[in-house]
């Protein structure tokens, strides 16, 4: 439900159901708010602070968690967290995958950081 409501444009919806789970939520669920917030003008922050809960709650974001992630640190310029990203795709070997890697550059170039973007492929 909270899928359909972010692809539907009613990430405000999704939200409200998301605080109201009465179980804990899983990767796939956060993935579909951290989305859906990057969609919005105001919602890179609060995408980033989710993904932040994410990780202290213990869960493991995959290579959908990193490509939603990507817009929200363009979205204000996290250079830092651009990093984490990358760092954390090489650790767990997804770094190879084309999109992930395609948008690592954009947002580096984005950022600024071209000796950054330039490296994602060597």
């Amino acid at each position: 439900m909270i899928s359909l409501y972010t692809h539907s444009n009613r990430v405000p919806d999704a939200l409200k159901l998301f605080q109201v789970m009465d179980i804990a939520p899983d990767v796939s669920t956060y993935n579909s708010i951290i989305a859906g917030l990057a969609e919005l003008d105001d919602g890179s922050f609060k995408a980033i602070t989710l993904y932040r809960k994410m990780r202290e709650m213990g869960l493991i974001p995959n290579v959908i968690t990193l490509l939603a992630l990507l817009p929200t640190c363009i979205g204000v310029a996290a250079l830092n967290l651009i990093k984490e990203i990358q760092s954390y795709a090489i650790r767990n070997d997804i770094d190879s995958h084309p999109q992930l890697s395609s948008g690592l550059v954009e947002a580096y170039g984005r950022c600024g950081c071209l000796v950054n973007a330039h490296n994602v492929f060597w």
